[in-house]
């Protein structure tokens, strides 16, 4: 079984930048592997979009139509199916599992929508297209990107080094705007804020990684 695709491995976190995350004693793997995870569910909620391969199991309504609209459990919608693994109909008390035929039979159309082909329902179903009824259609899906895209994987990266990504302990204040050093005097965005109303919002309070973000943001309007 092959191993499930991440948005980085340890190794490259390791290696990443000034190799800050070098001492396995200071930064054990499960460590690392636990910030990556809660980078990957950030940047799931915020873009509305997994980076990664993931299956999950949601019921939903159906209208008697040959669509269905794929939502995940917290009424979400999935944008970017890849596979749809099982899929029943509860008709009364009777639940219909889908066969591998009538699997085939369905569609994945742009927009993490279902279309049922009629021609591969079978001739004694009492389901028409996806069925009517309340929490009624339950589909195992497997979504999301096949491949983490390059520039996501890099801010995951740098948020994964940065004080503000969780794993590396800083005395700055999260709070802080403005960083003294030897170099000079910097300016410091900080998340849920913007610099005056003409700004837009930061998110984790790491601009590259914000601008990047909100670049592969599939939500609807602009996260601001």
């Amino acid at each position: 079984m092959a191993d499930p695709v991440v948005l980085f491995s340890v190794d490259d976190a390791r290696a990443f930048d000034q190799q800050q995350l070098t001492d396995e004693s200071a930064f054990p793997d499960a460590a690392i592997e636990a910030a990556r995870d809660r980078i990957t569910q950030a940047f799931r909620q915020i873009c509305g979009v997994s980076f990664v391969p993931v299956s999950e199991t949601s019921t939903m309504n159906g209208d008697g139509s040959r669509l269905l609209a794929i939502v995940d459990s917290q009424g979400q919608p999935i944008r970017k199916l890849i596979s749809i693994d099982a899929l029943s109909v509860r008709f009364f008390n009777t639940v219909y599992e889908f066969s591998a035929d009538e699997l085939a039979g369905v569609r994945i159309m742009p927009g993490g929508i279902l279309w049922r082909d009629w021609l591969s329902q079978a001739l004694d179903s009492h389901i028409y297209g996806f069925g009517y009824g309340i929490q009624t259609v339950t589909v195992t899906y497997t979504h999301g990107y096949a491949e983490p895209p390059a520039e996501i994987v890099w801010a995951a990266l740098k948020l994964l080094v940065h004080p503000r990504g969780g794993l590396i302990t800083s005395d700055m204040p999260d709070g802080a705007t403005m960083f003294n050093s030897a170099a000079g005097s910097f300016s410091l965005a900080t998340a849920g804020t913007a610099r005056n109303q003409f700004s837009i919002r930061s998110i984790f309070g790491v601009p590259t990684v914000d601008e990047i973000v909100r670049r592969y943001s599939e939500r609807a309007g602009t996260i601001s």
